[in-house]
């Protein structure tokens, strides 16, 4: 999937790099970055509609500037490599490369290759996720992740005994990259899909993990509500702490409620009960 990125130049970045957020946000941009002269937005090519964002962005006067770039395909493998760091998260899980040491003192170990994808746990909404999964009781419980990157999280519940658990991503690299970890890892219990919400399978799962934009997860917050059973659980994450409010008002309007929230460096996560 080919990206499209936006580079934002504003007037007064300390004031109106989150105003300019706030005022992006609806569209259907994918992740976004602070630089020091303002922000960058990213979207896939395949459903961008550049007239909706001008429209949007010519109005904002605090612009300064801003540049369109189609972005290549990296090979993240081939990049990550280069300076990658094993993470560490609460003392219990270790996200580590093939060529990375075993450590037997973590109770989980994730070994990833990211190739194309993302999701190797220096992201903060993949820490936030991790987090919260090592929290759970998942010991023969079934697990849906949506927008599986590497399939990280899919994995980590494998390990902690959930069973079946299945992951779907619409990105094709993420797909195949998931599919790879999981033979690295030795899954036995992960199915993994290609494709969106389509995809999920006509059951009910004690925890649903969606680490995706916002924009998505409001539009499938019924989806996934749909497939939850009383006392089910849905972890959300991809989005600020300054959505938390309206993130929190849209699982409720789904019949869900909010039990924890939790932030890292800005990044947000919130978890639901049905």
């Amino acid at each position: 999937m080919k990206y499209i990125e936006f580079t934002f130049k504003v007037n007064e970045p300390e004031v109106y790099r989150d105003i300019l957020l706030a005022q992006i946000s609806h569209l259907p941009f994918e992740s976004f970055e602070e630089t020091e002269e303002g922000l960058k937005a990213y979207i896939p090519e395949s459903i961008m509609i550049k007239e909706d964002i001008l429209k949007t962005i010519g109005v904002l006067k605090y612009i300064k500037n801003y540049d369109i770039t189609e972005i290549a395909k990296v090979n993240w493998n081939e990049e990550w490599e280069k300076e990658y760091q094993a993470i560490m998260v609460e003392n219990q899980c270790l996200i580590r490369a093939p060529f990375h040491p075993n450590d037997t003192r973590f109770l989980f170990q994730v070994i990833i290759k990211p190739q194309m994808s993302f999701g190797t746990g220096h992201h903060n909404t993949t820490y936030l996720m991790v987090k919260h999964i090592l929290n759970e009781n998942i010991y023969n419980k079934s697990v849906l992740d949506m927008g599986c990157g590497t399939g990280v999280l899919a994995i980590l519940t494998e390990q902690k005994g959930a069973n079946p658990v299945w992951a779907i991503d619409n990105d094709e690299w993420a797909y195949k990259n998931t599919i790879s970890n999981c033979l690295i890892n030795g899954t036995e219990f992960v199915s993994v899909r290609f494709g969106d919400k389509n995809e999920i399978p006509d059951k009910k799962f004690h925890l649903i993990l969606a680490n995706i934009n916002k924009n998505v997860l409001k539009r499938d917050m019924k989806d996934f509500a749909d497939h939850m059973n009383k006392g089910s659980v849905l972890l959300l994450s991809g989005f600020f702490e300054v959505d938390i409010e309206e993130m929190s008002s849209v699982a409720e309007a789904n019949g869900l409620k909010v039990t924890n929230t939790d932030t890292r460096e800005e990044w947000a996560l919130i978890k639901c009960v049905k």
